[in-house]
């Protein structure tokens, strides 16, 4: 990531290099119409060598000094100086093929960057001459380097930005796969019917209390739906099924926040509340069973049902006496 905003850093500093030296050299242009009408067409078509008038010397080291130029010279098509404000500071030899070329490129003078500069004077339509001017190329390298620390410096605050942004979309998506993967964990712990642990879960919970029974005591509740094999037979399956999604939400709803309901049976359900006694959980089934003795279950054929439910609790360590219960009394 940090490898290709650098790429696109380098790209855009190149093009902003190329924007500078464009408007620099468009800002000169309008210098180089001004000299060639100061030094008048004879300056332009003739090819009167380096030693020019006086008058025309004149001209040139006027546009030296009020422009803040190196050197400036005119070159007749082939490459040969008419005329010039002195020496040139560096080589800047032309061949005939390339002196119709205008541009302005920066390069490496002998005591700093220079800028040069080529502008075809055209007359009747043909090349006549062209102007070269040289001049500090500091101001121009000065601008570019700013703009290409402005651009390193944006590419590495948004390449930084998009980490973090791909880091927050990842970590989320992560998040999500995790919470998918206990999510799909728990559905095969689950009873599809009701909702509780089914019988395999409900029986290593189970197990995991009573590894720690010494510790602490657990109380165990087993409760039975009354006359479930003969709501199925007569009255269908799907009103049993009613009857064993009441019965387990209404014994999650009366669990304490340390218990654990599963189903165990067909038509059981086991309550697991470790640190509890017996009396206590009995107290909460014997709840649990006054609110669903207040259910009628309405069958298709008219008939309403009542739902009661049988329970009996055991605690371990297992102590003498008798197991507490109740049932209904059945026929």
């Amino acid at each position: 990531m940090l490898s290709l905003g650098g790429g696109l850093a380098i790209i855009a500093s190149a093009h902003v290099s190329s924007a500078a030296i464009a408007t620099g050299a468009a800002a000169d242009r309008a210098l180089v119409d001004a000299l060639l009408v100061d030094l008048g067409p004879a300056a332009i078509v003739s090819d009167v060598g380096p030693s020019a008038s006086e008058a025309a010397m004149a001209v040139l080291g006027r546009a030296v000094r009020t422009a803040g130029l190196e050197w400036v010279a005119v070159r007749g098509p082939s490459g040969a100086i008419r005329l010039q404000s002195g020496e040139p500071p560096l080589d800047l030899t032309i061949a005939a093929a390339d002196i119709s070329d205008a541009g302005a490129v920066l390069v490496n003078g002998p005591h700093g960057p220079l800028m040069v500069e080529t502008f075809p004077a055209l007359v009747d339509g043909g090349l006549a001459a062209v102007v070269q001017i040289v001049r500090d190329g500091t101001p121009v390298l000065a601008a570019v380097d700013a703009a290409r620390r402005d651009i390193l410096v944006g590419t590495g605050i948004g390449a930084v930005v998009l980490i973090a942004v791909l880091f927050l979309i990842f970590r989320g998506a992560q998040k999500r796969l995790d919470q998918q993967t206990e999510q799909l964990v728990e559905s095969g712990r689950r009873d599809a019917l009701t909702g509780v642990l089914n019988h395999g879960a409900a029986i290593s919970a189970l197990a995991d209390a009573l590894g720690h029974a010494v510790e602490r005591p657990v109380a165990i509740g087993l409760v039975d739906i009354d006359n479930f094999r003969r709501v199925n037979e007569v009255h269908g399956h799907g009103l049993g099924d009613r009857a064993l999604r009441t019965v387990a939400s209404i014994l999650n709803e009366g669990a304490g926040s340390a218990d654990v309901v599963g189903r165990s049976g067909p038509d059981e359900f086991v309550v697991i509340a470790p640190g509890l006694d017996g009396r206590d959980l009995l107290a909460r089934l014997a709840s649990a069973r006054n609110r669903m003795s207040r259910v009628v279950l309405d069958a298709e054929d008219g008939s309403r049902l009542p739902l009661t439910v049988s329970a009996a609790v055991a605690v371990a360590p297992c102590t003498a006496g008798p197991r507490p219960s109740f049932s209904r009394r059945r026929p």
